[in-house]
C-alpha cells in the first residue's frame, strides 16, 4: 500500500515538538492498514467530526479516498477497505475465509513463491490445511486482475504479515 506519511525533517534546533495532529493521524492510518480496527474507527471519528466543523484534513480525506476506491473500483468489502473490520482473538486455529486464502495465495505468487511453497507458507501462518488450498485453487478464481494493494485489503486479518514477509523477500 502507498505510505500515505512521509516522514518530516527533525526540528532545526534538534528540539523535538509534542506529537502533532499530523504524527498522530500518521499513526492511525499505519495501524488502520495493519489491521488494528479502532484505528480505523477513530481515524472515521476524526472525519466526521472534521467535516461537522467545516474542516478539511488533507491527510485523513486522503485515507478515505484511497480506502473508497479500493471499495469502489477494486470491490473490497467496505468495512475491510476503511480498516475498521474486526477479526477474533481467540485462541481456537485462525479463522480466514476463501477469498483472503485466494488474496494471499495470488500475491505470494506474483513475488516468486512456487505453489508449494506458498502452500506452506498458508499453512504455517493462516492455519488452512493444504487441501483447503488446493480446493481455493481449482474451485476459485479472481475474475479481473488486482494490484498488490487490493490484494493486500483482500488478504483481510492476514496483511500486515503477508506485506511483511513481501518486504523481507524483495531485499
Amino acid at each position: 500500500m502507498p505510505k500515505l506519511c512521509k516522514p518530516k525533517r527533525s526540528h532545526p534546533h534538534g528540539l523535538r515538538p509534542a506529537v502533532t495532529h499530523e504524527k498522530w493521524h500518521c499513526e492511525l492510518i499505519r495501524l488502520a492498514e495493519e489491521g488494528e480496527a479502532y484505528a480505523g474507527r477513530e481515524i472515521l471519528e476524526t472525519i466526521a467530526e472534521s467535516i461537522d466543523a467545516g474542516k478539511l484534513d488533507v491527510l485523513l480525506f486522503r485515507f478515505l479516498a484511497d480506502k473508497l476506491w479500493l471499495y469502489l473500483q477494486d470491490g473490497v468489502p467496505l468495512e475491510r477497505a476503511l480498516g475498521v473490520e474486526e477479526f477474533s482473538q481467540g485462541g481456537r486455529k485462525p479463522h480466514y475465509s476463501a477469498i483472503e486464502i485466494l488474496a494471499v495465495d495470488t500475491l505470494l505468487g506474483q513475488n516468486g513463491f512456487s505453489k508449494e511453497r506458498a502452500i506452506e507458507w498458508i499453512e504455517e501462518y493462516m492455519g488452512a490445511s493444504r487441501t483447503t488450498v488446493q480446493n481455493i485453487r481449482r474451485d476459485l478464481k479472481f475474475t479481473r486482475d488486482f494490484d498488490k494493494r487490493a490484494l493486500l485489503a483482500l488478504a483481510g486479518s492476514h496483511r500486515a504479515v503477508v506485506a511483511g514477509i513481501l518486504l523481507k523477500n524483495s531485499d
